[in-house]
């Protein structure tokens, strides 16, 4: 785990996105409910919050909070008996995202909002190359040249990070380590530029060397291409490293939403205080 408070906090404007820049994701009142033969449970209560242009912000919490109930509700790739309420509102780019039907949305899906996994062993086919699959975006999303779509699939996996990305193209997820994989999911997360991307603790898998390897590499991608990130975690040195701002998550709902340095310096909500203090520190004795 980073040490957060031993980072230098960045300028927001100049490296994580402008908060004066136009809205790109609104969300309103969104409610997400587990339904199953025990009772409902309410996973996500009333959160709102929005996205500008260009931002990278974090949605903090332990696990179990909520944080990837709202990832998954936002991209509506909901888990079996999970219901978005009445009433939620989710906007993006001035689109209701509530009401496309589900052709509109796979369409949105992977060309303007896409999502990096947390486990790439799970998100990647086994049994498909990893070329293909990075390849396979682009097909679905208007590529009519295979031979096209697998050139921009190697050449994205180069820009990733990959070395010899041509010869690991051919390759298949368990040939490769754990970082190349989650660079993998990054490929395919970025292989059509969208405008948002979520990033659903896509380090915590991995060991702290390649940790720093990847954050700085969303960092470049996202100074590179403009995009908004979602950065969801759990981890106070990730948010740190790479936000602008920080929504910290409790039970279900958004109790504190701030620039990151006064997130770390005077947090104004007594949860947000209790998880700094639980983040192991360098200087403390155990």
């Amino acid at each position: 785990m980073h040490d957060p408070e031993s980072r230098c906090f960045h300028d927001p404007s100049a490296e994580a996105g402008d908060v004066t820049a136009p809205v790109l994701l609104d969300v309103r009142d969104l409610v997400v409910t587990y339904v199953s033969d025990a009772g409902a449970v309410r996973a996500v209560d009333g959160v709102s919050f929005a996205v500008h242009a260009g931002e990278t912000v974090a949605l903090v919490g332990e696990s179990g909070c909520g944080k990837t109930s709202v990832a998954f509700a936002l991209m509506r790739v909901m888990a079996p008996g999970a219901r978005i309420g009445a009433g939620s509102r989710i906007t993006f780019d001035g689109a209701d995202l509530l009401a496309l039907d589900e052709r509109a949305m796979c369409d949105l899906r992977g060309r303007k909002i896409s999502m990096i996994f947390q486990e790439p062993a799970s998100a990647l086919n086994p049994v498909m190359k990893v070329g293909a699959q990075v390849a396979e975006v682009a097909l679905l999303h208007g590529e009519r040249s295979k031979r096209a779509a697998w050139d921009r699939a190697v050449a994205m996996l180069d820009r990733t990070g990959i070395a010899d990305a041509a010869r690991r193209a051919h390759q298949y997820p368990h040939e490769l380590s754990g970082g190349m994989r989650q660079r993998v999911l990054i490929a395919m997360a970025l292989m059509m530029r969208p405008a948002l991307v979520i990033a659903d603790e896509p380090t915590s898998a991995l060991d702290v060397t390649v940790q720093a390897q990847i954050l700085d590499l969303l960092r470049d991608l996202q100074r590179e291409t403009g995009m908004a990130v979602l950065f969801i975690t759990h981890d106070f040195g990730v948010v740190a490293e790479l936000c602008s701002r920080a929504m910290v998550m409790r039970a279900g709902r958004i109790v504190e939403d701030a620039p990151v340095d006064r997130i770390f310096h005077a947090p104004a909500d007594p949860y947000t205080a209790e998880l700094l203090r639980a983040v192991p520190r360098l200087t403390a004795d155990r």
